[in-house]
């Protein structure tokens, strides 16, 4: 700080100093983004000792740095908490950690949308398995086990002596795409019945609350008939009795 706030804090010479400081700092902070040219030919005379016309933006921060440095040797320290890093097993063990969970999760989820498609697919009639099954001109990838017997001269017919084909990526597409680019006659016509069973239920569900809705009107309206008849008596009466 100022020398003369060295002495006493307190003092008059000391406070007309500091708010002297605080209002040039002030300015200087306000235009210091419009100032490119502030510390250009800096002064390496200490902040204490200048003239407070002469102080510069560069001037303030020494201050406030002074001042940040006293006030942290006046007050207490706080204590920090200091973290252990992790060691490189303890790294290793929380990336497997994190891979089972994600491998678990896309199980779970595979086998819900694979139960999900077995509940939601619709039975199979003759057109669909027509569609299905392959045509007389395609040959099976392998023959069945029963043809696979060797005759009588004891040899294997020649078809089933080749390897059976993997099904990969695209069979599996297709075996799941299939059902939905397959819009057959009996698809069509088991939508449309469905769709005249809604609505006719529906047409049946109006009715019925229809119904019920003009026995509740007719209701109110004779309650409220027999109120006025009732009022329309009692004020007869009192009249009669005058």
């Amino acid at each position: 700080m100022n020398p003369d706030c060295e002495t006493d804090i307190y003092s008059l010479e000391c406070q007309e100093w500091m708010s002297l400081v605080c209002d040039r700092c002030r300015d200087l902070f306000a235009e210091a983004a419009k100032d490119i040219w502030a510390a250009w030919w800096h002064d390496t005379t200490p902040p204490l000792y200048k003239d407070v016309a002469d102080m510069t933006v560069y001037d303030c921060e020494k201050l406030k740095h002074l001042l940040e440095v006293q006030v942290a040797a006046s007050s207490p320290h706080k204590a920090t908490v200091e973290y252990k890093e992790f060691a490189w097993w303890q790294k290793i063990a929380l990336i497997i950690i994190y891979i089972s969970i994600l491998v678990l999760l896309l199980v779970v989820c595979r086998r819900w949308r694979r139960t999900c498609k077995a509940d939601n697919l619709p039975p199979i009639h003759n057109e669909q398995e027509d569609l299905l099954l392959p045509t007389s001109s395609s040959k099976p990838d392998h023959p069945p086990a029963e043809q696979c017997k060797p005759d009588e001269t004891g040899a294997i017919p020649r078809e089933c002596l080749r390897p059976l084909k993997k099904h990969g990526f695209k069979a599996w597409m297709q075996q799941i795409c299939r059902p939905i680019f397959i819009h057959n006659e009996g698809a069509l016509k088991r939508r449309q019945k469905k769709y005249e069973e809604d609505k006719k239920l529906e047409r049946i569900l109006n009715e019925r609350n229809i119904k019920k809705w003009t026995k509740a009107r007719t209701r109110a309206e004779r309650r409220r008939e027999m109120e006025l008849e009732s009022m329309e008596m009692m004020e007869f009466k009192q009249t009669s009795r005058k």
